[in-house]
Protein backbone atom coordinates (compact mmCIF):
# COMPACT_ATOMS: atom_id res chain seq x y z
CA UNK A 1 0.00 0.00 0.00
CA UNK A 2 2.92 2.31 0.64
CA UNK A 3 4.03 1.98 -2.99
CA UNK A 4 0.54 2.93 -4.19
CA UNK A 5 0.56 6.02 -1.96
CA UNK A 6 4.03 7.01 -3.17
CA UNK A 7 2.86 6.81 -6.78
CA UNK A 8 -0.20 8.96 -6.05
CA UNK A 9 -2.79 6.18 -6.09
CA UNK A 10 -4.35 7.19 -2.78
CA UNK A 11 -7.83 5.88 -3.66
CA UNK A 12 -6.40 2.48 -4.58
CA UNK A 13 -4.44 2.33 -1.31
CA UNK A 14 -7.50 3.26 0.77
CA UNK A 15 -9.60 0.66 -1.05
CA UNK A 16 -6.92 -1.96 -0.42
CA UNK A 17 -6.79 -1.17 3.29
CA UNK A 18 -10.59 -1.23 3.60
CA UNK A 19 -10.94 -4.51 1.73
CA UNK A 20 -8.10 -6.04 3.76
CA UNK A 21 -9.83 -5.05 6.99
CA UNK A 22 -13.12 -6.57 5.78
CA UNK A 23 -11.39 -9.82 4.82
CA UNK A 24 -9.59 -9.96 8.18
CA UNK A 25 -12.95 -9.72 9.91
CA UNK A 26 -14.32 -12.72 8.02
CA UNK A 27 -11.15 -14.81 8.34
CA UNK A 28 -10.93 -14.02 12.05
CA UNK A 29 -14.48 -15.34 12.50
CA UNK A 30 -13.41 -18.63 10.91
CA UNK A 31 -10.30 -18.87 13.09
CA UNK A 32 -12.32 -18.19 16.23
CA UNK A 33 -14.83 -20.88 15.27
CA UNK A 34 -12.03 -23.38 14.57
CA UNK A 35 -9.95 -22.87 17.68
CA UNK A 36 -12.30 -21.50 20.32
CA UNK A 37 -15.60 -23.14 19.48
CA UNK A 38 -16.76 -26.47 20.80
CA UNK A 39 -17.13 -29.27 18.24
CA UNK A 40 -20.73 -30.14 17.49
CA UNK A 41 -20.15 -33.75 16.50
CA UNK A 42 -17.31 -36.18 16.03
CA UNK A 43 -16.87 -37.41 12.47
CA UNK A 44 -15.59 -40.90 11.83
CA UNK A 45 -12.81 -41.74 9.40
CA UNK A 46 -13.63 -44.29 6.72
CA UNK A 47 -10.40 -45.92 5.57
CA UNK A 48 -11.05 -47.45 2.16
CA UNK A 49 -8.36 -49.15 0.03
CA UNK A 50 -8.74 -46.49 -2.70
CA UNK A 51 -8.11 -43.74 -0.16
CA UNK A 52 -5.00 -45.45 1.18
CA UNK A 53 -3.62 -46.03 -2.33
CA UNK A 54 -4.24 -42.43 -3.40
CA UNK A 55 -2.65 -41.07 -0.22
CA UNK A 56 0.43 -43.25 -0.64
CA UNK A 57 0.74 -42.21 -4.30
CA UNK A 58 0.32 -38.51 -3.49
CA UNK A 59 2.85 -38.56 -0.66
CA UNK A 60 5.32 -40.55 -2.75
CA UNK A 61 5.16 -38.18 -5.72
CA UNK A 62 5.39 -35.12 -3.46
CA UNK A 63 8.44 -36.49 -1.66
CA UNK A 64 10.10 -37.62 -4.88
CA UNK A 65 9.65 -34.24 -6.56
CA UNK A 66 10.68 -32.42 -3.39
CA UNK A 67 13.86 -34.43 -2.94
CA UNK A 68 14.78 -34.74 -6.61
CA UNK A 69 13.19 -31.89 -8.62
CA UNK A 70 15.73 -31.96 -11.45
CA UNK A 71 13.67 -33.82 -14.08
CA UNK A 72 10.63 -31.63 -13.47
CA UNK A 73 12.71 -28.44 -13.66
CA UNK A 74 14.33 -29.68 -16.90
CA UNK A 75 10.89 -30.43 -18.35
CA UNK A 76 9.62 -26.97 -17.41
CA UNK A 77 12.71 -25.33 -18.89
CA UNK A 78 12.34 -27.32 -22.12
CA UNK A 79 8.66 -26.40 -22.39
CA UNK A 80 9.49 -22.68 -22.17
CA UNK A 81 12.09 -23.05 -24.92
CA UNK A 82 9.54 -24.76 -27.18
CA UNK A 83 7.00 -21.99 -26.61
CA UNK A 84 9.31 -19.31 -28.05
Amino acid sequence: FAAAVQEGWMLLAVAGVVFSAVSLYYYFKIAVAMYMGEPTERLGFNESPALVISLIASVSVTLALGLYPGPLVDLARASTLLAR
